[in-house]
Parts: C-alpha cells; sequence; structure tokens
C-alpha cells in the first residue's frame, strides 16, 4: 500500500492507493506503453488474445520492470492470466521492487491465479527488495487458502524478510488464527524472532491476540 500524505490548514490527510492502482496510474501516463501492458491493465481480454495470435513479446517489461502476467495478476483479470501462461510468458521474472505475478496474485488473494501459477511450477520461493516471499504476503493479508496452497507446495516458511519477520510473526501480528494454527500444525519454528528481537508470541500478545497467545504458549510447553 502506498500512502500519499497531505497537509492543508494544520489538517493531515492520508490517501492510500493500493499497489494495484498505482500501475494502473503510472500506465495511464504512458502513452508508449506496450499494447500488451495496456491491453493487461485495462481487461481487455479480445485485445490480449488479438495481440497474442500476432506474436508480440509476452516477456516484455515496462520501465518498473511490469509484464503483462503481472499486471493481469494485479488487476485480476484470470482469463488474460491464462491466455499469458498458455502462451509461455515466463511467470518468474521480477519487477524493479522485486514482485513476481506470484507475490502480486498471493498478496491480493487471488486464488485461481495463483493455483495457475503454481501448476507452472513458478519459484515460490523468490523474495522482493524487502525480502518478502509469496507466503508472507498471504499470511499477513488473511489469505489462508493461498497459504495451504503455497505450504502444499513446500514453501519455505521460515524465510525472514529484511526486518526479521517470518510468516508465523506477519500472521500473529495481525491476528489471523487460523493461519498461525496451519503454520503451528507444519511444524514451523514458533521462536524466531525479529530485528527487535521480538517473538511471534510476544507480537500476538502486544496486539491483543488471546487465542494466538495460548496457542503459541501451548506449543512451548
Amino acid at each position: 500500500m502506498k500512502k500519499i500524505m497531505v497537509c492543508s490548514l494544520g489538517i493531515l490527510v492520508v490517501i492510500a492507493f493500493s499497489a494495484c492502482a498505482m500501475k494502473k496510474m503510472s500506465h495511464e501516463q504512458i502513452s508508449g506503453s506496450a499494447a500488451l501492458i495496456r491491453a493487461a491493465w485495462k481487461g481487455h481480454v479480445d485485445r490480449v488474445k488479438l495481440l497474442l495470435d500476432n506474436d508480440v513479446n509476452v516477456d516484455l517489461q515496462d520501465p518498473w520492470g511490469d509484464t503483462a502476467l503481472m499486471i493481469a495478476a494485479c488487476n485480476g483479470s484470470v482469463e488474460i492470466v491464462r491466455m499469458l501462461l498458455e502462451k509461455g510468458a515466463n511467470a518468474d521474472l521480477q519487477d524493479n521492487y522485486g514482485n513476481t505475478a506470484l507475490r502480486i496474485a498471493a498478496k491480493n488473494g487471488r486464488v485461481a491465479m495463483v493455483r495457475m501459477l503454481l501448476a507452472k511450477g513458478v519459484n515460490i520461493d523468490l523474495q522482493d527488495l524487502y525480502d518478502q516471499t509469496a507466503l508472507m504476503e498471504a499470511a499477513k493479508n488473511g489469505h489462508i487458502d493461498i497459504v495451504r496452497m503455497l505450504l502444499a507446495k513446500d514453501a519455505d516458511d521460515e524465510l525472514q524478510d529484511e526486518f526479521g519477520n517470518t510468516a508465523l510473526i506477519r500472521a500473529a501480528q495481525q491476528g489471523y488464527v487460523d493461519i498461525v494454527k496451519l503454520l503451528i500444525a507444519r511444524g514451523v519454528y514458533i521462536n524466531a524472532s525479529d530485528n527487535n528481537e521480538i517473538t511471534a508470541l510476544m507480537h500476538a500478545l502486544g496486539n491483543g491476540h488471546s487465542e494466538i497467545v495460548r496457542m503459541l504458549e501451548k506449543e512451548k510447553s
């Protein structure tokens, strides 16, 4: 989530844009964007099909490193994602921030897209510039079905991001009981701590997530 802060007459106004909205805004401002990328973010299925039938470069990246596949994953265009993958789109390409189509889909709760991407054998543990993974994104945003799918494909549940957060820590911070339960059942290391030496249990305690506190304390005993 990108936030723009504006101060006016002593009042602080915070305008929040989703990453997907920011991508759309960027492409609207570029008249020279590749036709396939433009068609993908606009969700024009027929236009995408026509371009693919004419053998355009399916993996072309814009100045931000976005591909048509990433844009479609961001927008929720399932049919466009399917067509791009069938045409051989490289799902492991990363944009300038290290995002992949899988990480974008996982973050936004796109279950059908995640399933399609996993079926293509994508690298599920690729990390972005902040060392975040698709599993971390799904865990911190409460997308339990995607967490299950990623774990079923052996996603590394003990990787840590730039700040030392694991998928368990992220889920505990947000109070996602079922995801914490799932990770515990998986056998995740519950005593991992972030860069401030704060564990998942400490985060849950500090945020008032009592059920998660009980679960983690029981696991420690």
